[in-house]
């Protein structure tokens, strides 16, 4: 397209442009998009309404332009404004349904003891318990008499007799030497009223022994 094709096309751009009533005659204008004819011998421009079927003649160089133009770049945010006024309040509003039921807390601190309370009244006497088990009494040391012993093997048999009414809980024989005398035998007799026991000296002096026995009263 020539320069003068270029000039004719922009002077009659912008007589179309010029108000609201001259844009709404233009064919195609409500699209936003006008298209032309330029005729090369003449350089007259014409408007074609390409949506009725209109073309250029062959004679004719076909135009067409945007009525927008190209959308420029955004511009930067603007600052921003003033607070307003806090409005009034609004309704209350209806009242929610209840909420599920929170986790357990923790347990508490324990709390400081209670003063003590009055002693109360005492209570009724009790029933008598049952019988004890039997019990010993009279506690009692007896024995058969100090006997001298001859040394060298020679032997001694004695008892110690219980008081009548008491049992022998135990006994023994005593004596005055240090070694070389022997207890042969030591024992209760089969009714449980002495105590009955056998000794020997097989040092070569003569000692003194005696045979002791524990008594009590036992109650059958």
């Amino acid at each position: 397209m020539s320069k003068r094709a270029l000039l004719a096309a922009a002077g009659a751009l912008c007589v179309l442009s010029i108000g609201g009533l001259a844009y709404a005659a233009i064919p195609g204008g409500a699209s936003g998009v006008i298209n032309a004819c330029y005729g090369a011998n003449n350089g007259q421009l014409r408007v074609i309404d390409t949506g009725a079927g209109q073309t250029c003649r062959s004679n004719e160089v076909a135009l067409s332009w945007d009525q927008n133009g190209q959308r420029g770049a955004t511009g930067p945010t603007g600052p921003r404004g003033a607070t307003g006024p806090q409005g009034p309040p609004g309704a209350r509003g209806a009242t929610g349904q209840q909420g599920a039921t929170g986790a357990r807390g923790a347990t508490g601190q324990a709390g400081a003891p209670g003063q003590k309370g009055a002693t109360g009244s005492a209570g009724p006497k009790g029933a008598t318990g049952a019988a004890g088990a039997n019990g010993v009494s009279g506690y009692q040391l007896v024995n058969s008499g100090v006997t001298t012993l001859p040394g060298g093997g020679a032997t001694a048999s004695g008892s110690a007799i219980c008081p009548s009414g008491k049992k022998v809980v135990g006994g023994g024989w005593d004596t005055d030497a240090s070694k070389d005398v022997f207890v042969v035998s030591s024992t209760p007799n089969a009714s449980g009223s002495a105590w009955l026991g056998t000794i020997q000296n097989n040092s070569t002096g003569s000692v003194q022994v005696v045979l002791t026995a524990a008594c009590v009263t036992a109650t059958p």
